[in-house]
C-alpha cells in the first residue's frame, strides 16, 4: 500500500505554541481559511509524494545519508507572513547554510536513488493556512508580524501524510539525526 511521503524538519513544541498564540487573533479575523495543525507545522526538504514500500525504504536511507553527512544549525522563525500566490499563507523562516545545504543533500541522495520530487526551488517556510476552494487569502493578510524564534535543528524526519478530518495528520516514519560535528 502506498504512503505519501516528504522529508521535513521539525518544528519544536515551544515554537509551535509561541507561534499557535501569535495567530490566535488572525484565525479569529479569517475564519474560512483552512488552518493547518500546529502539531504538523514542519519545514519541507523534499516532496516525494506517493511511494509503495521499496520507495519508501529508498527515501529513509536517503534521508538518513543526507543527515550523516549534516552537523545540528541553528533556524529561525523571522516573524514575517507571506503568500504563494494569495492561496497560501506561510511564515517566515530565516534559512542559514545548514538548512540550504540539508536540503540539497537529501534531494541528491534521492536521485541517487532513482526516487522523484518535487521539482520547485526549496523555499524555507512554514505553512500556516490555504484559502478555501478556489477563494484567495485576503490582501492584509501577510501585513503582519509575529514572534520571532530560534531553535537546534538536530534531525530530520521522513513523514508520512495520513487523511484524516480537518486535514491530513503527519506522522513520522523515520527518524535521522544529524550527525557530522559542525
Amino acid at each position: 500500500m502506498a504512503e505519501r511521503l516528504f522529508v521535513a524538519v521539525a518544528v519544536p513544541a515551544e515554537v509551535r505554541a509561541r507561534l499557535d498564540d501569535a495567530l490566535a487573533g488572525l484565525r479569529e479575523r479569517w475564519p474560512t481559511l483552512r488552518w493547518t495543525r500546529p502539531e504538523g507545522w514542519h519545514l519541507t526538504l523534499a516532496f516525494v509524494g506517493d511511494a509503495e514500500e521499496d520507495r519508501a525504504q529508498a527515501v529513509s536511507d536517503a534521508a538518513a545519508e543526507a543527515a550523516a553527512e549534516t552537523g545540528p544549525f541553528e533556524v529561525a522563525l523571522t516573524g514575517a507572513l507571506g503568500t504563494f500566490g494569495q492561496r497560501v499563507l506561510w511564515a517566515g523562516v530565516a534559512a542559514p547554510e545548514g538548512l540550504t545545504t540539508l536540503a540539497g543533500r537529501t534531494r541528491a541522495s534521492l536521485a541517487t536513488r532513482g526516487v522523484d520530487v518535487d521539482d520547485r526551488p526549496f523555499s524555507a517556510h512554514l505553512t500556516l493556512a490555504r484559502a478555501p476552494g478556489r477563494g484567495r487569502l485576503p490582501r492584509s493578510s501577510s501585513d503582519w508580524q509575529g514572534p520571532t524564534s530560534r531553535w537546534w535543528v538536530t534531525e530530520v524526519r521522513v513523514m508520512r501524510s495520513v487523511p484524516a478530518a480537518g486535514g491530513p495528520r503527519y506522522e513520522a516514519r523515520s527518524v535521522h539525526p544529524l550527525t557530522v560535528d559542525a
